[in-house]
């Protein structure tokens, strides 16, 4: 099936559409209620009931949900108790199945609360009216490739979990035909989840990807990220047992120290010479916010934080030390944080101002990257203004910076010459 998925989007209306026992879609059991599958979002289930129904995820929506707005809403995020007793009463699923399928299976687990503005730090976004522009759903193509029913995972849209524990690849959110983000929630009623709206070609393909340096250990960081949501607590080394908010906040700390400007490319130098990878520091772009990042951009810093967090707060104190990282770049003013974070920054790493103006000026002096070129895209000089135009489109859309994604596309040509 190659023909497009939009062109084939047909137009139902719930308050019409009847069954064969005369009722409406507010009575009793639909004709079509399919079971979730194994770790399935409530999206990708309530989409698949849709279609199964020949309606679009806003009709259904609408239809379930009196007076709901006429646009996709995250229902992985925002799923109300009314949306999931009426859901449960049409389709037979336990209410208690449904609620485990969506983000709010880890209340009060990943982060306090939840006050529904804003982009969360631990769950990525797929809609368009949650960003500028949509970031697509995160999938894995071998997966989709083995389904028997085409389904999306809840665990796949965790900002900490950029692998598939199951083939050890890095996921990605865009079609690898078209590049366009993968938006399984515009598909037309009959179409499966596994098809591109764009295009509609398949998402799922089995293309062998060799095993990179960071991948074990950024593994083993989504395991044990996501053991301490689902268990509520973890032990963060000499600290022992800490709530899983806490443990989550060192984590979400650690990330931002990680992608930030002043301290960022330091402190990648320092892990990736202390674990011995061959990862250039600035390989990796420094973005505000961390769902913008690309999936193996992502699994490199779970790796890195990791490897921050074990033997806590040892293994971290010496690795601020090395890079310059004081407790200014650590703590912010007015945002409380835990003791077994706040304890080891001001014990090991607290700098007075003339300290810190000291080592701020000895941080500028240091070279972490190529020592030439002064604007943003100097690593396109002397290339022709189209192909630099395109460049930066195809960096921006593969979420790396233009130097990174500059460096990967020479790197794979030059491989398959066998060059390198």
């Amino acid at each position: 099936m190659t023909t497009c998925a939009r062109s084939s989007r047909r137009s139902y209306s719930p308050a019409t559409l009847l069954w064969a026992g005369g009722g409406t879609m507010s009575d009793g059991l639909w004709p079509f209620c399919p079971q979730p599958q194994e770790d399935e979002s409530l999206f990708s289930w309530f989409t698949r009931v849709a279609h199964g129904n020949y309606l679009t995820t806003v009709q259904l929506q609408r239809s379930v949900l009196e007076g709901s707005i006429p646009a996709p809403r995250d229902l992985d995020r925002f799923a109300c108790d009314e949306l999931i007793d009426n859901l449960s009463r049409h389709t037979g699923v336990s209410v208690e199945r449904i609620h485990h399928m969506h983000y709010g299976r880890w209340a009060g687990q990943m982060q306090k609360k939840d006050d529904g503005r804003g982009v969360l730090p631990w769950l990525l976004p797929v809609l368009k009216g949650e960003n500028r522009s949509p970031l697509g759903q995160p999938f894995c193509p071998h997966c989709l490739a083995e389904d028997d029913v085409p389904y999306m995972r809840l665990t796949w849209r965790l900002s900490f979990t950029p692998m598939c524990p199951k083939h050890k690849i890095p996921l990605e959110r865009n079609c690898p035909h078209c590049r366009a983000p993968v938006m399984v929630h515009e598909l037309a009623p009959g179409i499966n989840l596994d098809r591109c709206v764009q295009c509609g070609e398949h998402l799922g393909h089995k293309t062998p990807k060799d095993r990179e340096e960071w991948a074990t250990l950024a593994l083993a960081g989504q395991i044990g990220l996501l053991k301490a949501a689902n268990t509520g607590k973890t032990s963060l080394g000499r600290y022992g047992a800490v709530a899983s908010t806490d443990f989550f906040f060192v984590t979400l700390r650690l990330l931002q120290v990680l992608t930030s400007r002043t301290t960022a490319l330091p402190l990648r130098a320092h892990i990736a010479s202390a674990v011995g990878w061959s990862i250039p520091p600035s390989s990796i772009p420094r973005l505000r916010h961390l769902h913008r990042f690309n999936f193996r951009c992502r699994a490199i810093l779970v790796a890195m934080t990791w490897w921050l967090l074990q033997d806590w707060p040892r293994r971290f104190v010496g690795a601020c030390r090395a890079s310059g990282i004081s407790s200014r770049d650590l703590l912010k003013r007015r945002q409380p944080a835990p003791f077994a974070f706040t304890d080891p920054v001001q014990r090991y790493l607290f700098r007075t101002a003339d300290m810190h103006e000291a080592e701020e000026a000895e941080r500028n002096s240091r070279t972490y990257s190529v020592a030439w070129g002064h604007h943003r895209y100097w690593k396109l000089d002397g290339v022709s203004p189209g192909v630099r135009a395109a460049a930066k489109i195809a960096a921006r859309m593969n979420g790396d910076s233009v130097g990174s994604w500059v460096d990967q596309t020479l790197r794979e040509k030059l491989e398959r010459d066998s060059l390198i």
